[in-house]
């Protein structure tokens, strides 16, 4: 039997979670959490993509997390990957993680006896409701 070596990396999508529903335009975070397991090496960068397309890097960390915004451009559902590279240039990919993005927008404001009111629309892509 042949034993094989640990990955030098731990690399997870942890935000958002697969299934998540995101509303269109608001930007949301993506978090990564990207740990060292073979202290001989560290982590240079993290690549963010959305659906095969890059869309961010960050080589700065909060502890093991890596993150970015990101406001899908339009409906639909979006696969994001994280791919860590370490100093030796071996790359590792957290599993795919999926999103559904539907209309929705949502106006917090207050009222003149201090009240919070919440407005709320959803927009059935194809129905032309409001």
């Amino acid at each position: 039997m042949e034993l094989l070596a640990p990955p030098d990396i731990f690399m997870e999508i942890t935000v958002p979670e697969d299934g998540a529903d995101f509303a269109l335009g608001i930007s949301q975070p993506i978090v990564a959490d990207a740990q060292i397991l073979n202290m001989e090496k560290a982590i240079e960068k993290v690549d963010f993509f959305v659906n095969d397309q890059l869309v961010g890097t960050q080589d700065t960390a909060d502890g093991t997390e890596y993150s970015m915004d990101w406001a899908a451009p339009s409906t639909g559902d979006f696969t994001f990957v994280a791919v860590a590279t370490d100093t030796d240039g071996t790359i590792w990919r957290s599993d795919p993680v999926t999103v559904h993005v539907a209309y929705e927008y949502e106006d917090v404001t207050d009222d003149d006896e201090g009240a919070t009111v919440t407005f709320s629309t959803q927009i059935n892509e194809g129905e032309g409701a409001v």
